[in-house]
């Protein structure tokens, strides 16, 4: 908001030229200061519009590695549950998929009965 001063008036007074509510302080530095705090006020309006954007995008990238991240864990739980799966397990499964067990030999069919390679202790 800019407010105009024009110390020239009809009825003059003596008190255009300086304020006696504020101890004497001239008008024109009062407007002077009251048109920079509006432009102060703008700046810092437009500063604060351009965080709130700069926030709202950073929450939705928030939002999609969050996402993310939990595809990921759910695909590292499933390639540790086939990496450390039991032989029933492997053999339901294979039941299930009736290619996979065409394709494989039956030498590997019947394996050692053991610890499995890299099973954690």
């Amino acid at each position: 908001m800019q407010f105009c001063f024009y110390p020239v008036l009809e009825n003059s007074s003596g008190n255009v030229r300086h304020c006696p509510h504020l101890g004497g302080a001239p008008i024109a530095a009062l407007v002077q200061i009251a048109n920079d705090s509006g432009q102060t006020v703008q700046q810092l309006q437009l500063q604060l519009d351009a965080e709130r954007e700069r926030s709202h995008k950073l929450v939705g990238e928030n939002q999609r590695l969050e996402k993310e991240l939990e595809q990921t864990k759910l695909e590292l739980k499933l390639e540790r549950q086939n990496k450390f799966a039991t032989n029933k397990q492997k053999c339901a499964d294979s039941e299930q998929d009736p290619q996979t067990t065409a394709a494989l030999p039956e030498e590997k069919k019947a394996k050692k009965k053991g610890a499995l390679i890299g099973h954690p202790g």
